[in-house]
């Protein structure tokens, strides 16, 4: 890994600083007894965490195990604080917090050594614009996964919620994706299409999102709400389910036909994903 600058490194220490100024810890510190991959641990209350702020790659993608083995290292058996925002839990009942060991912020750890990507899902967005700096600097210097071998960007598919409790037929709302700005800069999703295995396409219109942001593309009927940053919300208007709950295949791609990528769905009777692909239970 390249060392940072002198300079890059007291901006970073600076926007830390200010990051967390007037920021108040509630949760007393918690002993993680295991990790389960870059991103979420179990604590010793018996509650899952997954980190705020960043998605760690998904077992068997490019660097999910050095970004597992890493949060290892930092976390296991040890005594951390755990920093909470708005919202505190997710629909699968983690708790979402910001990790610190010693007063070092994991979630910061793992984006500058490029084995996480910036997450920012409204009305969360503590530290939003620090942990941005350090995916620049990461993205720059070509760290993990920002080297030819991880991200293809501009955008990478998150979550694929393809078997949501219940009958989709009857709400096929339920089913969603979850798409998150990898890029630099705000970047357009004009253009792009998304398609399952059987050939349903659906056609992004005109929306730029900011980075570390997200669109979620419901497949049921509704509104587009299309923010230019925060949770920009959009619909397939299908007609009914898109997602098939025998085995499926989610592919994102560019306006010129290039596969931005990809994630395999299991069939419904499993309920865990495919190692190299999303549709488990992330956000």
């Amino acid at each position: 890994m390249s060392p940072m600058s002198p300079a890059r490194s007291a901006l970073s220490a600076l926007a830390l600083l200010l990051a967390l100024a007037g920021t108040a810890v509630p949760a007393a510190p918690a002993r993680v007894i295991r990790v389960l991959d870059g991103d979420t641990v179990h604590i010793e209350s018996g509650e899952r965490v997954r980190y705020l702020g960043i998605n760690a790659p998904e077992t068997g993608q490019p660097f999910a195990a050095e970004a597992t083995a890493r949060n290892a290292a930092l976390v296991r058996g040890q005594t951390v604080t755990l920093e909470t925002d708005t919202e505190v839990r997710d629909q699968y009942g983690r708790l979402l917090a910001f990790v610190y060991v010693g007063g070092t912020s994991v979630s910061a750890t793992l984006i500058q050594e490029g084995l996480a990507h910036v997450l920012l899902i409204p009305p969360n967005g503590k530290h939003a614009e620090y942990l941005l700096e350090l995916q620049r600097e990461a993205r720059e210097t070509r760290r993990g996964i920002w080297g030819p071998a991880g991200i293809r960007g501009p955008f990478k598919i998150v979550t694929v919620r393809a078997n949501p409790p219940g009958d989709e037929r009857e709400d096929p709302n339920g089913e969603y994706v979850r798409i998150a700005c990898v890029a630099a800069e705000p970047a357009s999703l004009a253009g792009y299409t998304l398609q399952d295995r059987f050939g349903h396409r659906y056609r992004f219109p005109p929306l730029t999102l900011h980075p570390g942001y997200t669109v979620l593309v419901f497949s049921g009927d509704g509104t587009d709400a299309l923010e230019a940053a925060g949770q920009a919300r959009l619909y397939w208007r299908a007609g009914g389910p898109v997602w098939n709950n025998t085995g499926d295949e989610a592919t994102l791609r560019d306006p010129a036909g290039t596969v931005v990528d990809r994630v395999i769905i299991l069939p419904r009777r499993s309920g865990r994903p495919i190692p190299g692909t999303a549709g488990g239970p992330r956000t």
